[in-house]
């Protein structure tokens, strides 16, 4: 990494776009060592709107850029030098992104460094809420184990435990939502205390059943639960 301290100022932010990708520690540590400054400036990635480099962490995966298993020790280095985990100057609150597109290990490197658990983007969009709707159960899990309380059927049947909310209470549309977030999140309990309480198998969220997106998440348990009580799998 001797030469990269040499480039021109844009070509280093790049640098580290290519190190983070690769998951090379020793030079994005480097990097931030020889140029401080670059922890905050915007990063540029086809398909991804410039961003600041720990919100680029958050994204590189979902958009195909990087797979490795380091992102949580790539966020913690660049916390370490300089960047805000509460930012949300940056394409959003960096909590609410990493759990919306499943980095558990960045989540946890956020939360260890003092991210709000409890943080809205675009309220009432917490990390919970999105880690439960779109299923990343380990994501719903680590948050639950940090402080954060589910505030919503969505976010409690995500979580596990519906013990605070009367079923029956709630509208046929509450009980399909919630419904869909248990089966995304491999929440076989709380499926089968849906279907008790008279939710139809088979109710529509955003177009689709609940085993239409429990099977989009590779959520194979759920899936089969689904199946055995009836559920139409229209992959078969």
């Amino acid at each position: 990494m001797e030469g990269a301290v040499n480039q021109p100022y844009h070509a280093r932010v790049q640098a580290l776009r290519s190190a983070i990708d690769a998951g090379d520690l020793d030079a994005v540590r480097t990097l931030l060592e020889n140029q401080p400054g670059i922890v905050t400036e915007l990063l540029d990635a086809p398909g991804i709107e410039a961003t600041s480099p720990l919100t680029y962490v958050r994204l590189a995966r979902f958009y195909g850029y990087l797979e490795h298993d380091r992102t949580g020790e790539v966020a913690s280095l660049l916390m370490e030098a300089g960047a805000d985990p509460d930012d949300e100057t940056r394409n959003g609150a960096p909590l609410v992104c990493a759990a919306s597109h499943g980095e558990t290990a960045v989540v946890k490197a956020l939360l260890a460094a003092g991210a709000h658990v409890d943080l809205t983007d675009n309220p009432p969009d917490t990390a919970l809420r999105l880690a439960a709707a779109f299923g990343w159960p380990d994501v719903v899990d680590t948050l639950i184990a940090a402080g954060a309380r589910p505030s919503s059927v969505v976010e409690a049947a995500g979580a596990g435990d519906l013990s605070a909310y009367d079923l029956t209470a709630l509208t046929e549309f509450q009980r399909a939502c919630a419904l869909r977030a248990a089966a995304v999140n491999d929440r076989l309990d709380v499926i089968d205390a849906l279907l008790a309480a008279g939710t139809p198998i088979d109710a529509l969220v955003d177009g689709h059943s609940a085993i239409h997106w429990a099977r989009g998440q590779q959520r194979l348990a759920a899936v089969d639960h689904l199946r055995k009580h009836g559920a139409v799998d229209q992959a078969l």
